[in-house]
């Protein structure tokens, strides 16, 4: 869930709904792909994005939906482009101080990188880059702005002057 600054609360409960301030009931949302409607289906989180904009964690990806238009755009896993997510279940998307957009999967992180022409570029991490597990459980930043992660095996901050990860695992 998110609670956007004018009070909004977005959940994802059956697709993308929304409880307005001072309303008493959940509203679902319509999302739209184009001129079709899109379903908003196996959704597992929803965090801010640029411009008012929603970024939701699914089981397929990720998707942005833009609540002025009610457009979404997808983001998926390809096996055979090494620059999209690593895999398509998402379990958190997260937004560090900077702009940057952060992926959490069962297969690693994810950052995103650019986004031009229609073309998303992400930067993927794994064991190799210091990361104590592939699978992401949660990301957060410090009171510094430190990005850290938690996996089922420890916890790691990110450092970027090295782009890479300082694990701190459990006591033996």
């Amino acid at each position: 869930a998110y609670c956007s600054p004018d009070g909004r609360l977005w959940v994802t409960y059956d697709g993308l709904s929304v409880i307005d301030p001072g309303a008493d009931e959940l509203r679902s949302l319509e999302a739209y792909e184009g001129d079709r409607r899109f379903v908003i289906d196996l959704a597992l989180d929803v965090s801010p994005g640029p411009d008012a904009t929603l970024w939701l964690s699914t089981m397929r990806g990720i998707l942005r939906f833009d609540g002025r238009t009610s457009q979404i755009r997808r983001y998926q896993h390809d096996p055979n482009d090494k620059t999209t997510l690593s895999d398509n279940y998402v379990l958190q998307t997260y937004t560090d101080r900077n702009g940057s957009l952060w992926v959490a999967t069962r297969a690693g992180l994810n950052r995103l990188v650019s986004d031009a022409n229609d073309h998303a570029v992400f930067r993927r991490y794994g064991l190799n880059d210091g990361l104590p597990d592939i699978t992401i459980e949660a990301i957060v930043s410090d009171a510094q702005g430190r990005l850290w992660v938690g996996t089922g095996r420890g916890v790691a901050r990110w450092d970027p002057t090295q782009d890479r990860f300082q694990s701190y695992l459990p006591a033996d």
